[in-house]
C-alpha cells in the first residue's frame, strides 16, 4: 500500500514540476533599460529641504514577450508588479506601477508589449540617510546587479533575469 502511495506522490510532484516550469517559460520578461538618478544630493544651507530624504529613483522599461505558438491574456489591473534587489544579503521590495498598458493585453504568438515604470528605490526602507549631502553612489553600485522584476497576477508569476542597459544620470 505504501508503495502505491509512494508512486502516486512522485507523479503528482512530476506534474507539478511541469506545470510549474511550463507556467514560468510562456512570457520572458525583459528589463531593457534602467535610468538612475538623485545618486547624489548636494544640498546648500539656506535651501528647504522638504523631500530630498526620499533617496535615489529608478526608472526602467519591460518587454513583455510571448514565446510561445499560442495567444495569453495578461491581466494587468489584477496583478501586482514587485521591484526587488538585494543589499547586504537582505531582500527588499518594492512595489511598483507599470503604465501605458491597458486593464488586460492579449500578446500574440512571438509578439511583445513594452510597459514603463518609476520608483524612489530606496523609499519605505531602512538604507534612506537623513542628512543635507547624500551620497548613495556605492549602495547602487551593490545594488544595481541584483535588481529584478516580479509581475504576479492569479495565474501568472513572471520575473526578469538582468539589465540589457543602465543610464545614471
Amino acid at each position: 500500500m505504501t508503495y502505491n502511495i509512494r508512486i502516486k506522490f512522485c507523479i503528482l510532484v512530476s506534474c507539478l514540476m511541469f506545470i510549474f516550469i511550463y507556467s514560468q517559460a510562456q512570457i520572458k520578461l525583459t528589463l531593457h533599460e534602467l535610468s538612475v538618478g538623485d545618486l547624489k544630493v548636494l544640498v546648500p544651507d539656506s535651501a528647504d529641504i522638504e523631500g530630498i530624504f526620499d533617496g535615489p529613483y529608478v526608472s526602467g522599461t519591460l518587454a513583455f514577450c510571448n514565446i510561445t505558438d499560442s495567444s495569453i491574456l495578461l491581466d494587468i489591473i489584477n496583478s501586482n508588479t514587485n521591484l526587488r534587489f538585494r543589499y547586504r544579503n537582505k531582500y527588499y521590495y518594492r512595489d511598483i506601477t507599470i503604465s501605458n498598458l491597458e486593464e488586460s493585453v492579449t500578446l500574440n504568438p512571438n509578439e511583445c508589449h513594452e510597459a514603463f515604470f518609476s520608483t524612489k528605490i530606496l523609499l519605505g526602507t531602512d538604507l534612506l540617510k537623513e542628512v543635507k549631502n547624500q551620497d548613495y553612489l556605492l549602495e547602487m553600485f551593490e545594488i544595481l546587479p541584483t535588481i529584478t522584476i516580479i509581475y504576479k497576477e492569479k495565474k501568472n508569476k513572471f520575473t526578469s533575469c538582468g539589465i540589457e542597459n543602465v543610464i545614471v544620470h
